[in-house]
């Protein structure tokens, strides 16, 4: 089967699981590849966008990858997420650039604000297909892994961010000290299995200093959301099978279609999508 019959397979089902949640009618989505210099650093970045649908101008959002990921490994999550009405900026860079003292987590984060002052700029551009279709008051962040984690400290940087989502990113360090108060969302992997006493004594131990650390990081979000994603692995959200590729892309688009939309955006966005895949479990 061709790539590109696959990935019209999962945009598919995705947008089977949320079309509610959308205030665009679902379309296929296309790449633009995007590269700058801004204060003697080089950035590239892919960009993911409806091929076709009205006029009036789509929500963006930036997409972060894992450590050593980039934004190819996530192709079928990312033009499935477009495909539902948003045009996703993503940085292409696998080691985004370190400053001086800086962390991988500082490093990405930067990376995330450049990301979005250039949607700005391209949306400004004569030549640029995408000009005068992006609706640049306010975007939405999400990331993988690492990525994950940078999301969760840009929005606590940056209040034009107004919602952000973190795919398994482990908060610690600087990361576990951000209180966003954008509506947050925490889609967290399956436990890896254990067999002795030790590795299940481990992975209890990790689960629960997570869920304390996501306790104190939703403190102060609007609309603070965690769910499990029944079946995957940490490194699904890049390569894992179609489901599951379908119910992230689902999920994803739910939240930011209910708090990024203009118009009449459902309300149970999520409750529908919910529905459609039951192994995707809500925790406190």
């Amino acid at each position: 089967m061709e790539r590109r019959t696959v990935l019209a397979l999962i945009a598919s089902l995705a947008l089977h699981a949320s079309a509610r949640a959308t205030t665009v009618k679902p379309v296929a989505s296309g790449q633009l590849r995007t590269e700058w210099m801004e204060n003697m650093r080089r950035y590239n970045g892919v960009v993911y966008y409806p091929l076709s649908g009205p006029a009036d101008r789509y929500p963006f959002l930036v997409f972060a990858p894992g450590m050593g990921k980039v934004a190819g490994d996530y192709d079928a999550l990312l033009e499935a997420v477009a495909s539902q009405g948003f045009v996703v900026a993503a940085i292409r860079a696998s080691a985004p650039a370190r400053s001086a003292g800086s962390s991988d987590y500082l490093a990405m984060m930067q990376e995330i604000f450049a990301m979005a002052g250039r949607m700005e700029k391209m949306n400004r551009e004569r030549n640029n297909p995408l000009a005068g279709r992006i609706n640049t008051r306010g975007y939405g962040v999400f990331g993988h892994s690492l990525g994950g984690a940078a999301a969760v400290m840009a929005a606590g940087g940056d209040a034009s961010i107004r919602a952000v989502i973190n795919l398994d990113g482990d908060l610690v360090g600087e990361a576990q000290q951000v209180r966003p108060r954008q509506p947050l969302a925490y889609l967290v992997s399956e436990t890896p299995s254990a067999t002795g006493w030790l590795e299940r004594w481990g992975a209890s131990k990790s689960e629960r200093r997570r869920e304390a650390v996501w306790k104190d990081t939703c403190g102060r979000s609007a609309a603070p959301f965690r769910a499990r994603m029944g079946g995957m692995q940490h490194g699904d959200f890049a390569g894992g099978g179609e489901r599951s590729i379908a119910m992230s892309a689902a999920l994803v688009g739910a939240f930011f279609a209910a708090h990024l939309s203009e118009g009449a955006a459902s309300n149970d966005a999520l409750a529908s999508t919910l529905r459609s895949y039951p192994e995707i479990v809500t925790l406190p």
